[in-house]
């Protein structure tokens, strides 16, 4: 019976949280996030190659190809802008899931926790059109809390993170690396990263058709931040989605770093005081773009 009625709660703190985040998308023609034309501008042209002869498309088996896939499939029946405002409901839908289940199955409070997760729904990637990248942070968190109990379901949401950005594959083998050595769970250890195999797998070849190609990373990867941008950016490059109204998510944040100073000390699976330690250093000690 409680468990039951936590997950009947459970989903109400999801109906909310995507009510609360996906209906700005449909009170406007074209939602106005900052990336979104241009990638609707890049499936417009991959689906009419034939007047743009001096490009060739590079298909859809390749990660952060979930979104142009996507428009590609529906586009044609319901037009590009509804095909885009469907994406980003599905993108908040899948954060609105995501985000409560993962606070129940990797943290200690999450009832507290839940009512705090609304400005990742709608976050800053979202707000400028990186929809992608918005889908696979909420997948990831997905595969940690799964890849224990249902590992096949946590090598497909792998998968699904691949496509969705490459990125999140190379967070998701750090953390599960990171909770290896800090349990010491070595005996534990495949069953924990054979889940990730196809993952990584796909990460790895994308790396190197990127490398053997003429595109690649802007020369901008050796820059560094000053700490007091970097912190900045801890902040706003996620949970201030660049209005000024939205600085309220500072109070959101701030409610979650308080419960997670009262429990730092407690083991928490994938995010134990090393890893946080770990992620900490690498954001302030490697290159901005990095």
């Amino acid at each position: 019976m409680q468990a039951d009625a936590h997950g009947r709660a459970t989903w109400r703190e999801s109906v909310a949280l995507f009510l609360l985040s996906a209906w700005p998308a449909w009170a406007v023609s074209m939602p106005p996030l900052q990336d979104l034309p241009n990638h609707l501008a890049s499936a417009w042209v991959q689906a009419h190659l034939d007047r743009y002869p001096e490009l060739v498309s590079n298909g859809f088996v390749k990660t952060n190809a979930a979104l142009f896939l996507f428009l590609h499939l529906l586009a044609p029946h319901v037009g590009y802008r509804v095909a885009a405002k469907l994406f980003v409901t599905l993108t908040c839908a899948v954060g609105a899931y995501a985000y409560p289940r993962a606070t129940g199955a990797l943290g200690g409070n999450a009832r507290s926790a839940a009512f705090l997760l609304w400005p990742f729904v709608h976050n800053w990637f979202v707000a400028m059109g990186m929809v992608e990248y918005a889908l696979a942070v909420p997948l990831a968190l997905l595969v940690l809390a799964e890849i224990r109990t249902r590992p096949v379901l946590a090598a497909a949401l792998a998968a699904g993170v691949w496509y969705a950005h490459a990125f999140g594959v190379v967070v998701l083998g750090l953390l599960v690396a990171l909770e290896i050595v800090a349990t010491r769970a070595w005996r534990e250890a495949p069953r924990l990263l054979a889940p990730l195999v196809p993952a990584v797998a796909l990460t790895l070849w994308s790396i190197v058709l990127q490398l053997g190609s003429e595109t690649h990373a802007p020369g901008g990867v050796r820059m560094f931040q000053s700490i007091p941008a970097a912190l900045y950016g801890l902040f706003a490059e996620w949970l201030w989605s660049l209005t000024k109204w939205t600085l309220v998510a500072f109070v959101a944040a701030a409610g979650l770093a308080y419960f997670g100073a009262r429990r730092f000390r407690e083991p928490r699976p994938f995010f134990s005081p090393l890893a946080f330690g770990v992620l900490v250093v690498l954001c302030f000690a490697v290159p901005y773009q990095w």
